[in-house]
């Protein structure tokens, strides 16, 4: 007996794009859960961020708040929002404390591959993440995170 095979244009984007997410989601069936609010702002805060530091020293205030505010947030969220990116930015500006000489690299995937053979479960490990900033200041490289 032939098994139906349910085809969707989702489910092929979802497979050419990343076998892996294909295999939790169709597979598995395992349903990502609905992203928390405190995410979603944390990810707009690097975003910020990350535009700062795209333009520094040249930031424009009124360009950084028209993107903030597309977000389309809860009043409140985009209040603090707005303040939190702004004592951010006068902080770094009046003190000087992590104002960079020159911006290498923001937002700045990276992998870490071990040595699995040393491990108790061998196979292909490494370790995926984003570097926040890599940055010349005082002329040492720092890694922001």
């Amino acid at each position: 007996m032939s098994q139906k095979l349910n085809i969707s244009w989702s489910r092929i984007s979802s497979w050419k794009s990343c076998k892996w997410v294909y295999h939790l989601n169709y597979e598995l069936n395992l349903v990502p859960k609905v992203v928390e609010p405190t995410l979603r702002d944390g990810k707009l805060y690097h975003e910020c961020l990350s535009y700062i530091y795209e333009r520094w020293p040249d930031v424009d205030g009124k360009l950084l708040v028209s993107k903030i505010k597309r977000y389309s947030l809860e009043a409140k969220v985009e209040s603090d929002m707005l303040e939190y990116v702004g004592n951010y930015l006068r902080h770094i500006k009046r003190y000087k404390s992590q104002e960079p000489d020159v911006v290498l690299l923001n937002e700045f995937p990276f992998e870490v591959k071990l040595d699995s053979a040393r491990l108790k479960y061998p196979g292909q490990v490494s370790f995926i993440g984003i570097m926040d900033l890599v940055v010349l200041r005082r002329k040492r490289g720092e890694i922001w995170d």
